[in-house]
């Protein structure tokens, strides 16, 4: 459970955290929803680069590290990361990892009550 509070900035305290093995397929790694975060009266829209809701990543790509970059978006059939092919000629797989957090800075909450909405991840793979 995450609270979500009006006029603060608010991280949520889990992570979902997706990890792809493969020798070299291409793929996109996709996120969408399955609709606003939403109650029986109000909806809390998309991230519009200063309020409401959306989330931000980090990446540690075959040991390349990036931290969350505070750089939120919407989530809206993102496509989180691309990968191109990347044969490994050692046939060893390649491990790419991602860390998802979802945020929220809300300027007004008509109710209080429990927000829902369903986040599908996708991975598109190609050979």
């Amino acid at each position: 459970m995450w609270k979500l509070k009006i006029w603060e900035n608010n991280i949520s305290s889990s992570e979902v955290i997706i990890t792809i093995k493969t020798v070299w397929a291409w793929f996109d790694l996709t996120m969408n929803k399955s609709s606003l975060l939403t109650t029986w009266l109000i909806n809390i829209i998309d991230w519009n680069s200063t309020n409401w809701f959306g989330f931000d990543n980090y990446k540690n790509e075959n040991w390349i590290i990036t931290w969350y970059s505070n750089s939120l978006s919407a989530i809206n059939w993102n496509t989180i990361w691309t990968i191109e092919k990347s044969i490994n000629t050692n046939w060893e797989k390649n491990i790419y990892t991602y860390k998802f957090k979802y945020w929220s800075n809300i300027n007004t909450i008509q109710a209080a009550w429990i927000y829902k909405s369903n986040i599908n991840y996708n991975v598109w793979l190609t050979y």
